[in-house]
């Protein structure tokens, strides 16, 4: 790896993409941006939301020089407007994050220095407290050249948004990649990453970590909203696997089943929320039988979800929120 010589100043560049998540970016300024004393990393919001709401929430905040806001039109696609993002930034690290996962980023700096993080080309980091299943097929921490063997534990935690932090080198290689993973548009960064680490090269790093959590103000993802959870994380996937440089691909299929085991998508109540959303239906899995076999580790889950009529899933699923909405009321 070419070393980027690193002569003061800020290290890591933090992109945080957004778009009418103002709850979450009010959250994000009072749990985690105002509480921030060290000088190794800078923020940048990046909105394209069609109202002022989040920049006046950021700009109010008067955080200083270490948080900049963006603006774009919002008819600008999140994933082109991330890139362009990441393309720009002038620190030896870039740090893309989510606006929904919170970081401690005192608690990161001092993790940083401790790890000598300027010896890597990629540092992967994931919330300690994931449930077993996610990660009994991950070593709490690895540190290694080998790029295929980190492929093969790390692709599935790294398609977070906020688990992982790549340098210049690797970014710039990205930006360049991207192109031919458009079509896969949820997982388009981690695939470009993975890409551009096939040329530029190690060292890895990975550690499950303390100071990550989730945003609370988070609402239900858009592809669930939409109802592409089999669109995305079946066929787009599938598709995206399949573009990765050859070195991966021995391994690709199974990584691709180890992360929708690893995300807790497809166990089985996640399943059976899916079919009361109307993620899953007959039509969908007619549609999508070929890449969901191919995709879906518990394929059992989706026969017995499959076989229970959407009205009766429906009604159930209006129950249990009705019973937890009222819990959160007492």
């Amino acid at each position: 790896m070419d070393k980027i010589e690193i002569t003061g100043g800020k290290k890591i560049t933090v992109i945080v993409p957004t778009y009418n998540r103002s709850a979450c970016i009010a959250y994000l300024v009072k749990n985690c941006y105002r509480n921030y004393r060290g000088n190794m990393i800078c923020v940048e919001i990046h909105d394209s939301s069609p109202d002022d709401i989040t920049q006046k929430i950021f700009e109010e905040a008067n955080l200083g020089e270490n948080f900049k806001y963006f603006h774009y039109n919002s008819d600008i696609n999140g994933d082109v407007k991330t890139m362009q993002a990441i393309s720009k930034v002038t620190t030896p690290y870039v740090y893309l994050m989510g606006d929904g996962v919170v970081v401690d980023f005192n608690a990161l700096e001092q993790w940083l220095t401790e790890i000598d993080f300027e010896n890597y080309s990629i540092i992967g980091l994931r919330e300690n407290n994931m449930p077993k299943y996610s990660r009994r097929n991950t070593p709490e921490k690895f540190i290694a050249e080998n790029i295929r063997e980190y492929f093969n534990y790390y692709f599935a935690p790294l398609i977070l948004y906020g688990a992982s932090i790549i340098s210049k080198n690797i970014a710039l290689e990205a930006c360049r990649a991207v192109q031919k993973y458009m079509v896969v548009s949820p997982f388009m960064y981690i695939c470009s990453v993975f890409d551009s680490l096939e040329k530029v090269g190690g060292p890895c790093y990975f550690s499950y970590v303390d100071f990550m959590s989730f945003n609370p103000n988070k609402k239900a993802s858009y592809w669930v909203l939409s109802h592409q959870t089999i669109d995305f994380f079946c066929y787009q996937y599938y598709l995206g696997m399949g573009l990765l440089p050859v070195c991966y691909q021995a391994t690709s299929l199974a990584s691709l089943k180890r992360h929708n085991d690893f995300s807790g998508l497809f166990r089985f109540k996640s399943v059976l929320r899916m079919r009361a959303t109307d993620n899953l239906t007959w039509k969908l899995y007619r549609k999508y039988k070929f890449y969901i076999k191919k995709t879906v580790p518990h394929m059992s889950y989706i026969y017995f979800a499959l076989c229970i009529p959407a009205f009766a899933m429906h009604g159930a699923y209006h129950i249990f929120k009705w019973f937890k909405n009222k819990r959160k009321k007492i």
